[in-house]
């Protein structure tokens, strides 16, 4: 898995790749609408310093249903994060923005990731305590 995560960091030129953004370290909450065709989706992230990462994703909006888990490693470097997941076909690349201390805004730099159901554009909020 972190032989990918450094294939990656090579393929795009990022040397250096194997940073963790320290403003991205924490526990994280999105969601997305339902909307024709697809279900309501919330989930937590929690993003380790070491850079580990766990979400749970459910579908209801109190968080009591978990439906899937998926765990494995991310880096960062400038605005670009990677998410590569245990047991997952490919790893997930993202843009992002730091909006406030309490709120990140990804975009998917793959484009057949936002088919779909998926969304090309989400926002996590922090979760605090």
């Amino acid at each position: 898995m972190k032989l990918k995560v450094m294939a990656w960091c090579v393929l795009i030129g990022l040397a250096g790749c194997t940073s963790y953004d320290p403003v991205l370290v924490g526990k994280w909450q999105g969601e997305r609408s339902a909307a024709p065709g697809c279900q309501y989706l919330a989930w937590t992230t929690i993003m380790k310093p070491n850079g580990n990462f766990g979400t749970v994703f459910f579908q209801d909006a109190a968080r009591s249903n978990p439906i899937r888990k998926r765990g494995g490693y991310w880096v960062s470097r400038k605005d670009l994060v990677l998410f590569d997941a245990v047991g997952a076909k490919k790893y997930n690349t993202y843009r992002y923005q730091v909006i406030d201390a309490d709120t990140v805004q990804f975009t998917t730099m793959t484009p057949q990731d936002a088919t779909g159901c998926r969304l090309s554009v989400y926002t996590d909020h922090r979760v605090r305590g």
